[in-house]
């Protein structure tokens, strides 16, 4: 019979990045040596962990890997938890954790990891025990919040995921905004990412953007006497021809007979010359 045996725990605080890298915006790159389970105290900088980045928030664990690259752009503070183990199930689960888990009760991961930091700076035997019972609930929290995020999309953390997926669409129109690019950012397979947007959204992240990116378009062609390929460019189309295409399957016009119609619009609605 295979025995499990506990991870040991090198070390369990609270860690103030300001405090050590007073001058820095962003700490030096290092790779991991241990795996690093740590809950972000506070809304602040950003985490990134391999090729992937995430803001960082209260309600967002981050479980780091042996080996991963990371670094943090600060203000960053957490409660941390840094530990080494033998391969087995508990090291198989911890691997196969997303670097960044939205959390369903953040409250109460921070009250279990306080207690954890506690245990650990008592020492006794006694505390030694309890801190690990805490620590297997603890990656089973994980677990389950992760299955959360990847499987159900009407539940508080894979909420959180998505609306940060979104906040960034909004602002990045320009961008690389495919379903590989935007799943790496919250560490989600594409195919689990796909299905979490529909579920969240109703629609497909595709269908999405086209609709955000022609919302902006609209907005600079009435605004503006910005060129279609500029227009295009800041919307996020490969070219003006490519977004006269989309418009016209979306609109069922042309850009250019768009804005004339729109405008004809106003001149007919505005005021006479007797009401001025």
């Amino acid at each position: 019979m295979h025995v499990e045996r506990m991870p040991q725990i090198v070390a369990a605080g609270i860690y103030n990045a300001q405090s050590v890298y007073k001058a820095g915006k962003i700490t030096p790159h290092r790779s991991t040596m241990m795996f690093e389970l740590e809950l972000p105290l506070a809304d602040g900088g950003v985490s990134y962990v391999d090729n992937v980045s995430m803001s960082i928030r209260s309600n967002r664990f981050l479980c780091v890997k042996p080996g991963q690259v990371r670094c943090t752009r600060l203000p960053f503070e957490c409660l941390f938890i840094h530990m080494v183990m033998q391969e087995g199930s508990l090291y198989r689960a911890l691997c196969g954790l997303p670097v960044f888990i939205g959390l369903a009760d953040p409250v109460s991961m921070r009250k279990r990891m306080e207690q954890i930091v506690r245990s650990f700076r008592d020492g006794s035997e006694w505390e030694m025990l309890h801190l690990h019972a805490l620590l297997l609930e603890t990656v089973y929290m994980l677990i389950r919040d992760a299955g959360t995020v990847a499987d159900a999309g009407h539940r508080t953390g894979q909420r959180g995921l998505i609306e940060e997926v979104l906040g960034y669409i909004d602002t990045h129109l320009s961008s690389d905004l495919s379903l590989n690019t935007l799943a790496a950012r919250i560490s989600l397979s594409p195919v689990y990412f796909h299905n979490c947007f529909r579920r969240a959204t109703g629609r497909t992240l595709r269908d999405y953007v086209e609709e955000q990116r022609i919302r902006k378009a609209v907005d600079l062609l009435l605004r503006t006497d910005a060129t279609l390929s500029a227009v295009a460019l800041e919307c996020g189309f490969s070219s003006g021809a490519y977004f006269s295409h989309v418009f016209r399957r979306r609109m069922k016009i042309t850009p250019r007979e768009y804005v004339r119609r729109m405008q004809a619009r106003y001149e007919q609605t505005g005021p006479s010359e007797k009401d001025l």
